[in-house]
């Protein structure tokens, strides 16, 4: 319940600050002075999980370490664990594994102590996964399945499921196919019956490797094309690139070379779109030896050259990591420091006061990171190659929270469609995939151009079931690839992937063909909705933003041609 409360309490703060991003800062900390202790806790605890999804291990650690300093004032110890357990997360992720053990191993005695099993779970789990990534494939399983066994006396399937994947996935690292198939099974079994669909998408991807492993081709096609029909369905970027390179893999292995060129560039596409470099690079380094076997060796190049560019980057990225472990370092020795000093004084609560009022300026920062940017969803179940590095013990509260943060920034609220800002992100997309496809995408703007009538005569709500339904009638009319949204007041933009101008024509025709046949039901009268079109197609590298305007300038030019008629509404 806690944590539920220190989601909400983000969304407010997020909310507010995108109505007046000039919200005064000493209300603020006033407000937040005044939360009891155990909420301030909480509050501080779920900061540093919004940071530790960020990948802000600095920050995050900060935030953990502050509400770690509150727990221990309390006398809490199950939060105490919690915040030790989320500190030993960030050491695992940066591969400081013997720090992060330490921090595990203290918040499960801790656990064990007051007998909270689902805590305990918990640490076995994380500690199986610091074992894992350390190859200590025995211990690692020792762990797990004491978590397991937990996990079935508490009833909590969800976290059994889990540790069968992570089982299985100790089993296909030492190749022993059998017993791996076997949990994976077992865990799929689960998630079938909580009708988890993202879990069993994944699980389906392992069993897929599974069989990969045990030369069982088709089957394995089979596995990866129904892990990769549900990611497509839940719209996940990195589960569906995912799924498209194993399958670009496995028809790599059979030689199939036209069907797995197709599958990995698919799946670049879409680990282009999830940020995912790891991905992106093994793509590049297949695609580049696949291209040199099929005798296309410039295009076997230029894919090494971009796989050599990721490789790079990644290691500067690895090389960041080590300056903020480093970092970590000196802020975990500075933070040990002042909670020593803390303890020691006689003032304590005007020194806290004080504390607080410094990093509640931190807090408005991370709630309008959490509103700006696109906020990842979570991945507990994240299973990349044959070990993953992902801590699955995230809160489901604040992933809730970041979903709705998400969709308040990229939808519109009226329509429920993208909105401006969105369907722009979708542009520089399309623009991006033309540079590697050289196929065109057309724009497709559409005007409402009898709205100020329907305004007048059924007033604001009459408008605005008309813009619901219209913006409605077009997603269903359009393909999954295909992008809508609401461009400003009655206009709306449609942005057509891999469509040349022949292809955008007749789709405007048949969209205008059906909004004509089209009724609106308001009460007892029916509203007719005129509309115009502007195209443009961007068919050669140019300005964005120009190509928009082409279509802007031929929608204003087709607006003068309606007929009177047309603008009206029939009753």
């Amino acid at each position: 319940m806690n944590v539920l409360k220190t989601a909400i309490t983000l969304l407010i703060l997020s909310s507010c600050l995108l109505l007046a991003a000039q919200a005064n800062v000493d209300t603020l900390s006033t407000n937040y002075l005044k939360l009891p202790n155990s909420e301030k806790a909480e509050l501080l605890n779920g900061m540093g999980l919004g940071y530790l999804n960020l990948n802000d291990y600095t920050k995050a650690l900060q935030y953990f370490e502050q509400a770690r300093g509150l727990y221990e004032q309390l006398g809490d110890s199950t939060g105490t664990a919690r915040a030790l357990n989320n500190i030993g997360n960030i050491h695992n992720s940066l591969g400081n594994y013997e720090k992060a053990l330490e921090y595990h191993l203290e918040s499960l005695q801790i656990d064990e102590q007051n007998g909270n099993k689902k805590g305990i779970t918990s640490s076995l789990n994380n500690i199986g996964i610091v074992y894992q990534n350390i190859g200590k494939w025995d211990d690692a399983l020792n762990y797990y399945k004491r978590s397991l066994l937990m996990n079935y006396e508490i009833d909590d399937l969800n976290a059994a499921s889990r540790c069968l994947n992570n089982i299985g996935n100790i089993y296909l690292s030492t190749e022993n196919y059998a017993k791996s198939l076997e949990y994976y099974q077992q865990s799929l079994g689960i998630k079938e019956q909580l009708d988890d669909e993202y879990g069993m998408a994944t699980t389906l991807n392992n069993i897929g490797m599974v069989l990969q492993g045990l030369k069982s081709y088709d089957e394995a096609i089979g596995f990866y094309e129904r892990s990769l029909e549900i990611m497509l369905r839940i719209e996940d970027n990195d589960g569906i690139a995912s799924s498209y390179f194993h399958l670009g893999m496995l028809n790599y292995v059979l030689s199939n070379n036209q069907t797995a060129m197709d599958y990995l560039n698919k799946g670049l596409e879409y680990s282009i779109l999830a940020n995912d470099l790891n991905l992106q690079k093994s793509s590049y380094n297949i695609l580049a030896r696949l291209y040199a076997r099929m005798g296309r060796y410039e295009d076997a190049y230029n894919n090494f050259k971009l796989y050599t560019e990721i490789k790079d980057e990644l290691f500067s990225e690895q090389t960041n990591r080590t300056i903020t472990e480093l970092k970590i370092k000196y802020e975990t020795s500075k933070l040990e420091k002042e909670f020593d000093l803390l303890h020691q004084s006689a003032n304590l609560r005007d020194i806290e006061l004080k504390r607080q009022k410094a990093f509640i300026t931190l807090i408005i920062i991370i709630c309008i990171i959490l509103s700006g940017v696109s906020i990842y969803a979570y991945h507990l179940y994240r299973q990349k190659s044959f070990s993953h590095k992902i801590i699955e013990d995230q809160n489901w509260q604040l992933e809730d929270a970041n979903k709705q943060l998400k969709k308040l920034t990229t939808t519109d609220p009226l329509t429920q469609i993208s909105n401006r800002r969105e369907i722009t992100e979708k542009i520089k997309f399309e623009a991006s995939r033309f540079d590697r496809n050289r196929k065109p995408f057309a724009f497709l703007m559409c005007s409402i151009v009898n709205l100020k009538s329907i305004n007048e005569r059924f007033g604001s709500d009459g408008g605005d079931l008309t813009l619901r339904t219209m913006a409605g009638f077009m997603r269903s009319r359009l393909r999954r690839q295909d992008g809508v949204g609401r461009w400003e007041g009655n206009v709306f933009l449609l942005v057509l992937p891999e469509t040349s101008l022949q292809g955008s024509q007749i789709v405007m025709q048949k969209l205008k063909d059906e909004i004509a046949k089209l009724d609106i039901v308001y009460g007892r009268f029916s509203i007719k909705a005129a509309i115009t079109f502007g195209l443009s197609v961007y068919s050669k590298p140019r300005n964005i933003d120009d190509c928009i305007k082409d279509a802007e300038d031929d929608l204003r030019s087709k607006i003068t041609e309606v007929p009177t008629d047309e603008l009206s509404f029939t009753l």
